[in-house]
């Protein structure tokens, strides 16, 4: 599984000495305490087929998928560029993550070749969806320029109050909370289904109904989750 603490989603650095972190606030429920992060689930990565052969330096030719402990769904949209060199790797330029929809929380999330998606639901019936709409007009969405533009503020009266590296640690050290992505993110409300359509479901026959976190078995060094 793929965890995180607050709402927050990273990418990958470029190929620089001291790269700047390239972060992403994802939207927010509405009412969500201010002090609480949710935790990330579920990841899935989908290439578009459409644009393998004909990708630009305007954009990656994927998209990531993510759900979280709420069952909201986003899409990652993950901008690069082309490296220093012919040879250097595309480096990320910047994320925008966009509410998809929100679905029954998924042991697995995955997105077929004909473009459905399938949802390995952990308390319910498996679900397979097909995309109504990929490109999310309209739908709550943050970008990682308002992450970038928090931070330039945010650093701005750290170096003032301290300076030198101990600013830079006490950035990289307070900078990422909840309460910070809470101020960034948008809000939303959940609503029915709005960018996917349900095609099939397929019986649960082994659906999650608890989860017990302890050492059972004698002798173990850390306690196990059954």
């Amino acid at each position: 599984e793929h965890r995180a603490e607050t709402k927050t989603a990273r990418a990958g650095r470029n190929s620089s000495p001291d790269p700047p972190e390239v972060a992403v606030a994802l939207p927010r429920r509405r009412g969500h305490p201010r002090g609480s992060g949710v935790l990330i689930t579920c990841v899935t990565v989908h290439r578009q087929r459409a644009r393998r052969k004909r990708a630009s330096a305007a954009g990656a030719d994927f998209f990531v998928l993510v759900q979280t402990e709420l069952g909201d769904v986003f899409k990652i949209t993950v901008d690069t560029a082309e490296g220093a060199s012919p040879a250097a790797a595309r480096r990320v330029t910047g994320l925008t993550a966009s509410l998809l929809d929100t679905l029954p929380v998924a042991a697995g999330l995955a997105v077929t070749r004909l473009g459905l998606l399938f949802v390995a639901a952990e308390s319910g019936d498996h679900g397979l969806y097909m995309f109504d709409r990929i490109v999310l007009t309209g739908a709550p969405t943050c970008t990682s320029a308002e992450v970038w533009a928090a931070r330039r503020e945010h650093g701005a009266k750290a170096y003032k109050k301290r300076g030198g590296e101990a600013a830079l640690a006490e950035i990289r050290r307070t900078f990422y909370t909840p309460e910070r992505c809470a101020s960034i993110a948008c809000e939303f409300v959940p609503t029915r289904l709005q960018s996917l359509l349900l095609v099939d479901s397929v019986e649960n026959l082994s659906v999650a109904t608890g989860v017990l976190v302890g050492e059972l078995a004698g002798g173990a060094e850390s306690t196990q989750v059954y």
